[in-house]
């Protein structure tokens, strides 16, 4: 039974390097000249309702907002796509550096987006909830959508500081990750597989 176990332990990690050589391409150029992803000291972590070793995932086009009213969520997005041309709030999967973080959402994934993608984020927002909370005063459940319009230059200004591409240096801001498609690998069976050292050779390759 063990070797049995082995075996597809094994299967499984040939599956996930196919997936990652044949689809996750753009993303590997990307963060091949990231030291300290390199040295695996972070990854992008997303929690997932999920208990499988691995999958692939398309990216919800209609997410909504777990903490903010919706009319909010609506607020932010506007601003999200005159500035970038996406409603990056609805388009997104949430992502972190930070694996404790992403641990409180769900069982921990390490995120590989599939084919062309764009990631978002502000170094100066951990989160948008806390975001609003320092702008407004009120609890993002309580913001109605006169708060943020009355501090809307606020607003405009953090969203505003959002950056394109993945984050050369270790950040506890959110992470927003625009796509199609994206592949999820459980954190503790990649620990277990020593994945390091097999994503370190794929990158050497590409």
């Amino acid at each position: 039974m063990k070797f049995y176990s082995y075996i597809n332990e094994t299967n499984d990690t040939d599956k996930i390097i196919d997936i990652m050589i044949k689809k996750c391409k753009p993303f590997l150029n990307e963060i091949k000249n990231i030291p300290d992803v390199l040295d695996g000291k972070y990854y992008l972590y997303s929690g997932r309702d999920k208990n499988d070793k691995y999958f692939t995932q398309k990216i919800r086009k209609d997410r909504q907002p777990l903490n903010t009213p919706k009319e909010v969520h609506d607020f932010l997005d506007k601003h999200f796509q005159k500035i970038y041309g996406i409603k990056l709030r609805s388009n997104s999967l949430f992502c972190t550096l930070n694996r404790s973080d992403a641990s409180s959402y769900g069982s921990t994934y390490i995120i590989f987006p599939i084919g062309k993608y764009k990631i978002f984020f502000n170094p100066n927002v951990l989160d948008m909830v806390y975001a609003l909370l320092d702008i407004t005063g009120k609890a993002p459940v309580s913001i109605k959508k006169e708060d943020v319009e009355k501090h809307e230059d606020e607003i405009i200004d953090v969203v505003q500081g959002y950056i394109e591409g993945v984050p050369s240096i270790y950040t506890d801001a959110e992470i927003m990750l625009y796509g199609s498609e994206y592949l999820a690998i459980d954190h503790s069976f990649w620990v277990n597989n020593n994945m390091d050292d097999k994503l370190n050779g794929i990158l050497r390759t590409v």
